[in-house]
């Protein structure tokens, strides 16, 4: 694909871009008739190098859309993540900064009202009717009601493979038929949503599968799909010498190859699933004569560090945990590569900024609007090792809450072997200015 470089909607910023200035459905009238379909296929620990395993979707994107690589998830965790995407937050300012427990989850995403705050409740203001199928949030309750303003849900805390049990449109259902696949099965719902949403309504539709998080189980028929696959032999797999990485790593021990092999394929065979489900609900949106007014956004909450650094985790501000390209395919957004800093608290801000409606004062940025971010700010609540970072395209520099830095050179170091601190502190100094520009920033203030 061709790398857009110089497209003039991408160059330069001003205090004017934050503004939601998109015209599209602007002369609607309340029914939200003139506005654009969104779809978000929403995965959930995939890598970056997992996008192999959706060649349909890949395909998709290639035909008319953009693929952003240097895409940062800011808190690397499922439900902070996910609340990022739904509201255009950094975890600091929604507050939801764990899976569970204090802070955590569908309990704090419904205690801080974040629902009124939200992409579906933005989108319902000018006529959109949304539905949710699959994963929405750690700790949500099949047995509870519905949160926010979607008119068909059917979601479950941690959606198992086989056999869900699901809260659907507020009731819970379990599903207990062996051969019932949750992808299939969401999948399905949402091909009816697409197709029960009268025509001059516009939709929103979240599709979130399990895959390709763990335990990694494919549909029987995908089983053996990836075979022969392996998980890359890079230098920060098992790295060798990690003295120089903080205690949280330093205590890691080396993941048998054997064992990262196995996952490798599990987790690229859960994702053939995902990819026929694109290609299914693809299909429906053009039947249905919604695919050319429609934007599809795909990405995942977070990433996993299969075996980098010795890690077999997410939540860190290592690549392999914090950067999964995103790809969005729509009338907007032109076939190639834009190469700016961008992030998942970005979503939500373009999505309301293509329909014509509007977020509360959102932390990111409509990447449908000409900005040029230099930087974008990565949290961490956990324990030991909580931290703030700051990532731009070619650095990464991290302080932890109990101790320790680190500092990355991508050019020179794409695999994050030699933390260049303390021995290069004149390199860390307009990073250390970065950060602390970025600690606690609410809205403007986040650009």
């Amino acid at each position: 694909m061709t790398v857009l470089h110089t497209l003039s909607r991408f160059m330069g910023h001003s205090s004017d871009d934050r503004r939601l200035q998109s015209d599209i459905g602007a002369e609607g009238t309340d029914t939200g008739a003139d506005r654009p379909n969104i779809v978000i296929v929403l995965t959930d620990d995939m890598r970056d190098s997992d996008w192999q395993a959706l060649p349909r979707t890949q395909e998709l994107i290639n035909e008319q859309g953009t693929v952003f690589p240097n895409f940062f998830l800011t808190t690397a965790v499922c439900s902070p993540s996910r609340a990022s995407i739904l509201t255009g937050l950094y975890a600091h300012n929604h507050g939801v900064t764990r899976n569970s427990g204090k802070n955590g989850g569908a309990d704090q995403y419904k205690q801080r009202n974040l629902a009124e705050r939200s992409l579906p409740n933005a989108l319902k203001q000018v006529g959109y009717r949304n539905g949710l199928f699959g994963k929405f949030m750690n700790g949500m309750s099949e047995k509870g009601g519905i949160p926010g303003a979607w008119d068909r849900w059917m979601a479950s805390a941690e959606l198992a493979y086989y056999s869900p049990l699901m809260n659907d449109n507020g009731k819970p259902r379990d599903f207990q038929q062996k051969s019932q696949y949750s992808t299939d099965l969401i999948a399905g719902r949402a091909v009816e949503f697409i197709r029960d949403t009268a025509a001059e309504t516009p939709l929103f539709l979240l599709f979130a599968p399990k895959a390709p998080h763990g335990p990694s189980i494919p549909a029987r028929r995908h089983r053996g799909t990836f075979g022969g696959a392996q998980r890359e032999r890079s230098p920060d797999v098992n790295e060798a010498d990690v003295s120089d990485k903080p205690a949280v790593v330093r205590g890691g021990k080396d993941v048998g190859l054997g064992k990262l092999d196995g996952l490798e394929r599990k987790r690229l065979e859960t994702l053939v699933s995902v990819d026929e489900a694109v290609e299914r609900v693809v299909g429906t949106l053009d039947e249905e004569g919604r695919l050319d007014n429609t934007y599809i956004f795909v990405l995942s909450d977070n990433g996993y560090m299969m075996g980098s650094h010795r890690l077999m985790q997410k939540g860190l501000a290592y690549r392999e945990s914090t950067q999964v390209r995103m790809a969005v395919r729509g009338p907007a957004f032109p076939s190639g590569i834009d190469e700016r800093v961008t992030a998942n608290i970005d979503i939500a801000p373009t999505i309301v900024d293509l329909a014509g409606a509007a977020l509360p004062n959102p932390d990111g940025l409509s990447l449908a609007g000409a900005f040029a971010r230099d930087a974008v700010l990565l949290e961490g609540f956990g324990g030991n090792d909580a931290y703030q970072a700051v990532r731009t395209a070619r650095h990464l520099y991290v302080e932890y809450t109990k101790g320790g830095r680190e500092l990355y050179d991508y050019e020179v170091d794409p695999y994050e072997l030699d933390n260049l601190l303390p021995a290069d502190e004149a390199a860390a100094a307009p990073l250390v200015a970065r950060l602390n520009a970025l600690r606690g920033c609410i809205g403007s203030g986040c650009s």
